[in-house]
């Protein structure tokens, strides 16, 4: 029994030994796991800040952009109110007119039947009107769509302003 009572401080002593090392064996590999979890946390946190980052960029091209067709399609809209000068198309001579109906969208058709008109110039102002018109309807969809495909990208307001 003498023996047993000296053996018992000594697994004591060995018994709290190992268990200090098994505990601090299972904490070290507790703080790598936590190290490798933070890394990756990390690492996520950087990826997600430069998403946004560059989602900020890119709400204000969106918005430069759809605000410069917002600028196109209302100077499409002035022209047509009637804030535009024409050109005096019976002052001219043949040789001008041609050239200056050269540098126009309209048609070859469209032309010809200004040449061949008897009023040149309400003829022209008719037919321009309508090719103002058009422009408009063109911007004013091409606004409407941009802004639609595009709406996650700009505040409710802002979707609203550009579709009224």
């Amino acid at each position: 029994m003498e023996t047993f009572v000296v053996l018992i401080p000594f697994i004591v002593t060995i018994a709290s030994i190992a268990s200090s090392y098994f505990i601090s064996k299972k904490l070290e590999n507790l703080k790598a796991e936590i190290g490798k979890e933070l890394k990756s946390l990390e690492v996520n946190l950087n990826y997600k800040a430069a998403r946004m980052a560059r989602w900020d960029e890119k709400e204000f091209e969106v918005f430069a952009d759809a605000y410069r067709r917002a600028e196109l399609a209302y100077t499409h809209t002035c022209r047509i109110r009637g804030f535009r000068e024409y050109p005096n198309l019976e002052a001219m001579t043949d040789a001008q007119l041609r050239d200056y109906l050269e540098e126009l969208p309209f048609s070859k058709i469209e032309k010809d039947e200004i040449l061949k008109s008897s009023s040149k110039n309400d003829f022209f102002r008719e037919l321009s009107t309508k090719y103002d018109i058009y422009l408009s309807n063109v911007s004013i969809s091409n606004l409407q769509e941009y802004v639609s495909q595009n709406s996650f990208l700009l505040t409710s307001e802002w979707v609203k302003i550009f579709n009224d």
